[in-house]
C-alpha cells in the first residue's frame, strides 16, 4: 500500500520541468523500495505478482542503460546501473547475463562464469548465455565443461532459420568439435 501511496503522490503545480522530472524519479524509486519490501516479506505469494512485475520492468530500465553503457565501454558506470538492476530485479537472468557480460569485458573472467551460470539457472534456455558460456570456458582451456553449455545451445537452435543464429550455430559447433577433440586426446592420453 506504501508503494502505490507513492506512486499516486502529486505534485505542486508550476514546478520547473527539471524538477518535477527528478522528484517524480525519486518517489518511484521510493515506490519500488517499499515494493521491495513487501515482496521479501512475502516471498511466495500470488497476490504480489503484479508487484513482482513492477519491479522486474523498473530493473530492466536500469539493466538497459547499463548496456548502453556496455557498448561504449563505460564499465563503471554500467557496473552502477545493473547493481541496481539487481537490487530491484535479483531474479532476473538477463540482469546476471549482463553483469557477466561487464565482467568479461573488464576481465573478470570467474566472476564472469558465475555470472553466466546464476544467468542460466534463473533462465535455462537463454541462448546468448549459454553460447558465451561456452565460448568463455573454451578460451580458458576447460573443454569438458564448455561442451555441456553449447551442446544445449545447438540443441535449442536447431532447426533455425534466423540469419544471425546460424552463423553463430557455425561457431558453436566448431567449438564442440574443438572440445570433443581435446577431450578425447586428454582421455587417451590417461
Amino acid at each position: 500500500v506504501k508503494g502505490y501511496a507513492f506512486i499516486y503522490t502529486r505534485l505542486p503545480k508550476n514546478i520547473p520541468k527539471t524538477m518535477e522530472r527528478a522528484q517524480r524519479s525519486e518517489i518511484r524509486r521510493q515506490a519500488m523500495e517499499e515494493f521491495l519490501k513487501a515482496s521479501t516479506l512475502t516471498p511466495g505469494s500470488k497476490d504480489l505478482d503484479e508487484v513482482r512485475a513492477l519491479l522486474k520492468g523498473y530493473g530492466a530500465e536500469f539493466r538497459q542503460e547499463a548496456e548502453e553503457l556496455l557498448e561504449i565501454g563505460e564499465m563503471v558506470r554500467a557496473s552502477v546501473e545493473l547493481k541496481t538492476a539487481l537490487h530491484f530485479a535479483p531474479d532476473d537472468g538477463e540482469n546476471h547475463a549482463v553483469l557477466a557480460r561487464i565482467a568479461m569485458a573488464s576481465m573478470r573472467f570467474d566472476e564472469a562464469e558465475n555470472a553466466y551460470v546464476k544467468a542460466l539457472s534463473l533462465d535455462t534456455q537463454n541462448l546468448r548465455s549459454l553460447f558465451e558460456l561456452g565460448k568463455l570456458r573454451f578460451d580458458r582451456r576447460r573443454f569438458e565443461a564448455a561442451a555441456e553449455p553449447l551442446r544445449k545451445f545447438l540443441d535449442l537452435t536447431d532447426g533455425t532459420t534466423h540469419e544471425a543464429l546460424i552463423g553463430i550455430r557455425k561457431s558453436a559447433m566448431s567449438l564442440l568439435e574443438t572440445c570433443l577433440k581435446k577431450i578425447s586426446t586428454e582421455s587417451e592420453k590417461k
